[in-house]
Protein backbone atom coordinates (compact mmCIF):
# COMPACT_ATOMS: atom_id res chain seq x y z
CA UNK A 1 0.00 0.00 0.00
CA UNK A 2 1.26 3.46 -0.81
CA UNK A 3 1.37 6.00 1.96
CA UNK A 4 1.79 9.74 2.17
CA UNK A 5 3.67 11.50 4.91
CA UNK A 6 1.65 14.64 4.77
CA UNK A 7 3.51 16.51 7.43
CA UNK A 8 6.14 16.07 10.13
CA UNK A 9 5.73 17.98 13.37
CA UNK A 10 8.33 18.69 16.06
CA UNK A 11 6.46 18.52 19.33
CA UNK A 12 7.48 19.04 22.96
CA UNK A 13 5.78 16.31 24.97
CA UNK A 14 5.43 16.80 28.70
CA UNK A 15 5.00 13.26 30.03
CA UNK A 16 4.43 14.63 33.54
CA UNK A 17 1.22 16.40 32.47
CA UNK A 18 -2.02 14.58 33.23
CA UNK A 19 -4.43 13.75 30.43
CA UNK A 20 -6.95 16.17 31.96
CA UNK A 21 -4.41 19.03 32.06
CA UNK A 22 -3.35 18.36 28.47
CA UNK A 23 -6.98 18.43 27.32
CA UNK A 24 -7.53 21.75 29.12
CA UNK A 25 -4.34 23.22 27.68
CA UNK A 26 -5.36 22.12 24.16
CA UNK A 27 -8.53 24.20 24.35
CA UNK A 28 -10.81 21.69 22.62
CA UNK A 29 -14.49 22.47 22.08
CA UNK A 30 -15.37 19.04 23.41
CA UNK A 31 -13.67 15.94 24.81
CA UNK A 32 -15.18 12.51 25.36
CA UNK A 33 -15.80 11.94 29.08
CA UNK A 34 -13.89 8.64 28.94
CA UNK A 35 -10.62 10.22 27.82
CA UNK A 36 -9.07 10.34 31.28
CA UNK A 37 -5.83 9.49 33.04
CA UNK A 38 -7.65 6.60 34.73
CA UNK A 39 -8.68 4.99 31.44
CA UNK A 40 -5.51 5.76 29.51
CA UNK A 41 -2.85 5.16 32.11
CA UNK A 42 0.58 4.76 30.61
CA UNK A 43 4.08 4.43 31.93
CA UNK A 44 6.08 6.56 29.48
CA UNK A 45 9.42 8.19 30.18
CA UNK A 46 9.09 10.98 32.70
CA UNK A 47 9.94 14.56 31.93
CA UNK A 48 9.78 16.48 28.69
CA UNK A 49 10.97 15.33 25.32
CA UNK A 50 10.89 16.72 21.79
CA UNK A 51 9.54 14.12 19.37
CA UNK A 52 9.25 14.15 15.61
CA UNK A 53 5.65 13.10 15.01
CA UNK A 54 4.69 12.10 11.48
CA UNK A 55 1.11 12.22 10.28
CA UNK A 56 0.53 9.47 7.74
CA UNK A 57 -2.44 9.44 5.42
CA UNK A 58 -2.64 6.29 3.37
CA UNK A 59 -3.29 6.61 -0.36
CA UNK A 60 -6.32 4.75 -1.63
CA UNK A 61 -5.12 1.42 -3.04
CA UNK A 62 -6.68 -0.16 -6.10
CA UNK A 63 -7.80 -3.40 -4.46
CA UNK A 64 -8.51 -2.67 -0.80
CA UNK A 65 -10.34 0.37 0.49
CA UNK A 66 -10.42 -0.62 4.16
CA UNK A 67 -7.78 -2.16 6.42
CA UNK A 68 -7.65 -3.41 9.98
CA UNK A 69 -5.59 -1.98 12.82
CA UNK A 70 -3.12 -4.87 12.79
CA UNK A 71 -2.28 -4.13 9.15
CA UNK A 72 -1.60 -0.47 9.94
CA UNK A 73 0.54 -1.46 12.96
CA UNK A 74 2.59 -3.79 10.77
CA UNK A 75 3.25 -1.07 8.16
CA UNK A 76 4.16 1.55 10.74
CA UNK A 77 6.68 -0.77 12.43
CA UNK A 78 8.16 -1.74 9.04
CA UNK A 79 8.95 1.96 8.53
CA UNK A 80 10.85 2.08 11.83
CA UNK A 81 8.06 3.94 13.63
CA UNK A 82 5.45 3.16 16.24
CA UNK A 83 1.88 4.44 16.59
CA UNK A 84 1.59 7.55 18.75
CA UNK A 85 -0.09 7.29 22.14
CA UNK A 86 -2.68 9.61 23.68
CA UNK A 87 -0.12 11.86 25.42
CA UNK A 88 1.66 12.39 22.11
CA UNK A 89 -1.62 13.13 20.34
CA UNK A 90 -2.57 15.69 23.00
CA UNK A 91 0.88 17.30 22.67
CA UNK A 92 0.18 17.85 18.96
CA UNK A 93 -3.03 19.67 19.86
CA UNK A 94 -1.20 21.89 22.35
CA UNK A 95 1.71 22.72 20.04
CA UNK A 96 -0.26 22.97 16.80
CA UNK A 97 -3.85 24.18 17.20
CA UNK A 98 -3.74 24.65 13.41
CA UNK A 99 -1.91 22.18 11.16
CA UNK A 100 -1.41 22.63 7.39
CA UNK A 101 -3.13 19.65 5.78
CA UNK A 102 -5.08 18.91 2.60
CA UNK A 103 -7.71 21.66 2.06
CA UNK A 104 -11.45 21.14 2.41
CA UNK A 105 -11.43 17.76 4.07
CA UNK A 106 -12.76 16.34 7.28
CA UNK A 107 -9.81 14.49 8.74
CA UNK A 108 -9.30 12.91 12.10
CA UNK A 109 -5.87 12.18 13.59
CA UNK A 110 -5.73 8.83 15.36
CA UNK A 111 -3.45 7.64 18.17
CA UNK A 112 -3.76 3.87 17.79
CA UNK A 113 -0.87 3.40 20.23
CA UNK A 114 -3.38 3.86 23.08
CA UNK A 115 -6.39 1.63 23.50
CA UNK A 116 -9.14 1.45 26.13
CA UNK A 117 -11.97 -1.05 26.49
CA UNK A 118 -15.39 0.24 27.44
CA UNK A 119 -17.90 -1.52 29.75
CA UNK A 120 -18.96 -3.76 26.85
CA UNK A 121 -15.35 -4.78 26.19
CA UNK A 122 -15.11 -2.89 22.89
CA UNK A 123 -11.61 -1.61 22.06
CA UNK A 124 -11.51 2.16 21.52
CA UNK A 125 -8.69 4.50 20.47
CA UNK A 126 -8.46 8.28 20.87
CA UNK A 127 -8.68 10.67 17.97
CA UNK A 128 -8.51 14.41 17.46
CA UNK A 129 -11.43 15.50 15.35
CA UNK A 130 -11.15 18.44 13.06
CA UNK A 131 -11.69 19.96 9.68
CA UNK A 132 -9.35 21.49 7.13
CA UNK A 133 -10.55 24.98 6.29
CA UNK A 134 -10.30 26.72 2.92
CA UNK A 135 -7.00 28.27 4.02
CA UNK A 136 -5.49 24.76 4.23
CA UNK A 137 -5.14 24.64 8.01
CA UNK A 138 -6.63 21.85 10.11
CA UNK A 139 -8.35 23.08 13.26
CA UNK A 140 -8.65 20.71 16.20
CA UNK A 141 -12.24 20.83 17.35
CA UNK A 142 -12.51 17.96 19.75
CA UNK A 143 -11.36 14.66 21.18
CA UNK A 144 -13.35 11.49 20.82
CA UNK A 145 -12.99 7.73 20.91
CA UNK A 146 -13.44 5.49 17.91
CA UNK A 147 -13.45 1.72 17.53
CA UNK A 148 -10.10 0.03 17.05
CA UNK A 149 -10.88 -1.19 13.57
CA UNK A 150 -10.94 -4.81 12.54
CA UNK A 151 -10.75 -6.16 16.06
CA UNK A 152 -12.17 -9.62 16.66
CA UNK A 153 -14.97 -8.27 18.84
CA UNK A 154 -16.25 -5.91 16.14
CA UNK A 155 -15.87 -7.91 12.95
CA UNK A 156 -15.00 -6.78 9.45
CA UNK A 157 -17.61 -4.02 9.36
CA UNK A 158 -15.30 -1.87 11.45
CA UNK A 159 -12.24 -1.49 9.25
CA UNK A 160 -10.38 1.80 8.75
CA UNK A 161 -11.49 3.64 5.63
CA UNK A 162 -8.43 4.69 3.69
CA UNK A 163 -7.86 8.13 2.26
CA UNK A 164 -8.85 10.94 4.63
CA UNK A 165 -7.78 10.09 8.17
CA UNK A 166 -4.29 10.47 9.55
CA UNK A 167 -2.32 8.20 11.87
CA UNK A 168 0.19 9.84 14.21
CA UNK A 169 3.52 7.98 14.41
CA UNK A 170 6.80 8.49 16.25
CA UNK A 171 10.27 6.95 15.81
CA UNK A 172 10.88 3.71 17.70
Amino acid sequence: MKHNVHTVLHVMIDYTMTIEDAIAKGGYRYADKDITSKNFFSNPPLGKKVEEISLYRFATPTTELRVDTEYIYRLIYEWGLRPANLQELLAIGIAYPRIPLRPNSHSDIHAIGSEWRDAKGRPLVPQMCGHVNEDGFWDARGLSLTFSRGSHTLGDDHLWPIGDDYFACVPV
